[in-house]
């Protein structure tokens, strides 16, 4: 006799664990199960709380992040994982640039545009002509946080199956059955947040979207002198909005400095990449999807890039001080008609729900996420 689950998540990273864990709070008792492809999923090594200011006012994007963040803190409080709100500054470097700090700084009430004078005594080792604060970002310890999450979704009954990868999806309108490379599973939900392959995943139920990911490597740096008592990061480019360049305080003093592109990592894979978008996409929007990425490798996939822009904020850190750490596999989103996509992307099904983009800012959202999901599959609505 075949297993009925309530809800199968797609998806072992802290967004899909929320998930569950919200579902476990709407019916107590129901069986959830998480299709994950290693265990490693559900563990990230940046510590970096970032902000909504990012995203526009009033908007549900806008009111996930925040919630999500809120969420985080709570979350720490009551497990007693360490945190810091230490504040944010999005350094300006010219007068051009104070003027997006003032546009930046509608988005949210609580921030404030510092002038040069008081950036400095904010922060004595960044450079600027002034600076927009943010007070809510801050750092915490996100492997405890994914420790403590992973066992209170494990204690509420769920049940988590590793290296299942999905291969077809039926869904229909009371039921789904997804089939993985170890078999057969059915469900009478189910939602999607599979990061890096989400868009196929919503693929194999029939919902097809206008983006492709190219894959990319973060790699994040440690510097053993503690300088900072806030984050702190130049405006964000416009060459490339998925770039996420800070630096960071930490709790053993030194700082983290994230993030480089790689653009030496998997040029192979890369390249069987965009062989096989060439393959499936008609050639006027794939030509531009693959302009785009070169284009943006070309101009910021650099770590001398990287360096110039670290140095723009912070200019005593120099290329020796900086020790390779840790890195993280993201991706860009492109639509076919070679932009950027920002932003958060949903799609709601018959009775499913997909995340097929988190936009950086957002990343420690999830449990605002989660939720956002599981109320998705009972009563879908439009982003806005």
């Amino acid at each position: 006799m075949r297993c009925m689950y309530d809800m199968i998540i797609v998806g072992g990273d802290l967004t899909g664990l929320s998930a569950a864990k919200a579902f476990h709070e709407r019916e107590e008792g129901a069986r959830v199960l998480i299709l994950a492809q290693s265990a490693e999923e559900a563990y990230t090594e940046n510590n970096m709380i970032d902000t909504e200011i990012y995203a526009r006012k009033n908007t549900v994007e806008q009111n996930l992040v925040k919630q999500g963040h809120e969420e985080l803190y709570r979350f720490c409080d009551q497990h007693s994982i360490p945190y810091k709100k230490c504040g944010k500054l999005i350094v300006a470097k010219d007068e051009k640039e104070v003027e997006l700090l003032h546009f930046l700084q509608k988005n949210n009430e609580d921030s404030t545009v510092l002038s040069q004078e008081e950036l400095f005594e904010q922060e004595p080792f960044a450079l600027g002509v002034g600076a927009l604060y943010i007070p809510s970002a801050g750092i915490v310890d996100y492997k405890k946080v994914s420790l403590a999450l992973l066992q209170e979704v494990k204690e509420s009954g769920a049940e988590i199956r590793y290296d299942e990868k999905v291969k077809s999806i039926v869904e229909g309108k009371k039921s789904i059955v997804v089939e993985t490379n170890n078999g057969a599973y059915y469900s009478k939900k189910y939602i999607n947040c599979e990061e890096s392959q989400s868009d196929k995943v919503a693929k194999l139920s029939d919902y097809y979207t206008d983006i492709e990911k190219f894959p990319l490597q973060r790699q994040y740096y440690a510097v053993e002198e503690a300088k900072l008592q806030h984050i702190v990061s130049p405006v964000p480019s416009a060459l490339a909005p998925f770039l996420n360049i800070y630096v960071a305080p930490t709790f053993n003093g030194g700082m983290e400095v994230g993030s480089s592109i790689n653009e030496n990592h998997d040029k192979g894979n890369i390249k069987e990449f965009i062989s096989n978008i060439s393959s499936i996409r008609k050639a006027s929007s794939y030509k531009g999807m693959i302009g785009t990425y070169k284009k943006a490798m070309k101009d910021v996939g650099s770590e001398e890039y990287f360096l110039e822009q670290v140095q723009t904020v912070i200019p005593s850190i120099s290329r020796e001080d900086l020790i390779p750490r840790f890195t993280e596999q993201d991706q860009a989103v492109i639509t076919t008609d070679g932009q950027f996509r920002e932003g958060f992307f949903f799609i709601n099904g018959e009775c499913s729900a997909h995340v097929v983009q988190i936009p950086y800012y957002g990343k420690k959202a999830s449990f605002a996420i989660g939720q956002y999901l599981v109320n998705q599959v009972y009563e879908p609505t439009l982003l806005s």
